[in-house]
């Protein structure tokens, strides 16, 4: 793995643990990311527009409380990342973001809490990057 592998994964891995543990995902992290994946990756004006796109359409989702603002910034530098499996990325993070979502929901039934229950998509997010983008392999 190159250098520049390892700096990607630090990444994610910050936003993965900090989405486990506070439901939250470092802009610090995304922005590092972006960068790197920006400047290791060759431009790509499609993955560019789709990534715009989630990017937008995230962030409306964010304000109408359906996904944290993390979730929609990691999704859009994931998926410019993805490149041409963008497509791939998208299924095995709805396929496992409904199985993470499954979890919490069992987990929420047997020990009810006062706090709503939250899912860490970054978690789905972020698998399916890794077993889709050529900057984790």
């Amino acid at each position: 793995m190159a250098w520049g592998q390892w700096l990607a994964t630090l990444m994610a891995c910050w936003c993965l643990v900090s989405d486990l543990f506070e439901r939250r995902i470092p802009n610090l992290a995304v922005l590092v990311l972006a960068l790197w994946v920006g400047w290791l990756l060759p431009f790509n004006p499609l993955s560019l527009v789709l990534a715009i796109l989630t990017l937008l359409l995230g962030l409306v989702a964010y304000h109408r409380g359906w996904c944290g603002a993390g979730d929609s910034k990691l999704l859009a530098v994931c998926l410019y990342g993805a490149g041409e499996q963008w497509p791939e990325l998208l299924l095995l993070m709805a396929f496992s973001g409904g199985l993470l979502s499954l979890v919490c929901l069992i987990h929420s039934r047997l020990r009810p809490s006062p706090n709503p229950t939250t899912v860490p998509y970054g978690v789905a997010i972020l698998w399916a990057t890794a077993l889709t983008t050529p900057l984790f392999m």
